[in-house]
């Protein structure tokens, strides 16, 4: 669980106790929208990675 699904788990138990609280609703939007951003992002990082991974060991061994 990373830092934005903490906050937004946080947002979720506060709407619950307060329904009408649009402020924190806009706010939950924003989380959880940064949540998926960074999914995505490190998901991008480790295809990166391991593409240069290959990409070393390909120069290790020439083409």
């Amino acid at each position: 669980m990373n830092k934005y699904e903490q906050q937004a788990q946080k947002m979720k138990s506060h709407l619950q106790q307060h329904p009408k609280d649009y402020q924190t609703v806009i706010s939950l939007f924003k989380v959880e929208s940064d949540s998926i951003f960074y999914e995505q992002q490190k998901s991008k990082y480790l295809m990166l990675r391991e593409i240069a991974k290959y990409q070393r060991k390909e120069d290790e061994y020439g083409k």
